[in-house]
């Protein structure tokens, strides 16, 4: 059973850092005025990259169950590897749907944009949204409803990502978050949820991308 005491200043803390996360996502609607497409995204991105870490080491990390401290076991592998099973597939499915609406994905990466959706990105939106948001409601409920902070979390995990249309993307944005609160709980820590979550991108790159290099 996850046991989590109540502390509603911190709670209120975690909280507004990930309200003050979603202010930062809609910087462009001001930077756009002045600066290109993709300056306006790196000026969002690294906003938010210097928040996140600023707020893990002033408070996350002093809560419990979010380290990003690695903890190796057999236990823990078994548990990544059934979540990432569960995610590659409805990544492929996705992918496969994609392809009957004759919709496929034409678009070039560049390496330093991979390693944004793979490393920085899995980062920041991990102590965002499963260390602030559902530590932050786990703590405001005193840690009796785990289920209903799991479930507004995810929601709200979904509802950000604004980028998608397709119902079935929200589908796998929701199991994904869901997994992601599962795999955080069973390894008491953001390590794991971290690392599914950049291979969980990894693969989206992998089936959705002609060509990830430039």
């Amino acid at each position: 059973m996850y046991q989590m005491k109540g502390n509603t200043q911190m709670a209120m803390v975690l909280l507004v850092a990930f309200f003050s996360s979603v202010l930062i996502t809609f910087l462009p609607l001001i930077t756009l005025r002045y600066y290109s497409k993709d300056v306006s995204f790196l000026m969002m991105l690294t906003t938010e990259f210097i928040l996140s870490l600023l707020v893990y080491f002033s408070f996350l990390r002093k809560t419990m169950d979010n380290s990003l401290m690695p903890k190796f076991s057999k236990k823990y592998a078994t548990i990544f590897i059934y979540c990432f099973a569960i995610l590659a597939a409805l990544q492929i499915i996705a992918f496969i749907l994609v392809l009957k609406r004759g919709e496929a994905i034409q678009a070039h990466f560049s390496l330093i944009l991979t390693i944004i959706m793979t490393v920085i990105v899995p980062l920041h939106e991990e102590i965002f949204y499963r260390g602030c948001l559902f530590t932050g409601l786990c703590l405001f409920f005193k840690g009796k409803h785990i289920i209903a902070s799991a479930c507004v979390s995810s929601l709200i995990f979904c509802a950000m990502h604004f980028q998608y249309s397709d119902p079935f993307d929200f589908i796998v944005l929701l199991i994904a978050s869901t997994l992601l609160i599962i795999i955080k709980l069973k390894t008491s820590g953001l390590f794991y949820p971290v690392i599914l979550h950049s291979s969980m991108n990894m693969v989206f790159l992998s089936v959705n991308l002609q060509n990830i290099y430039r």
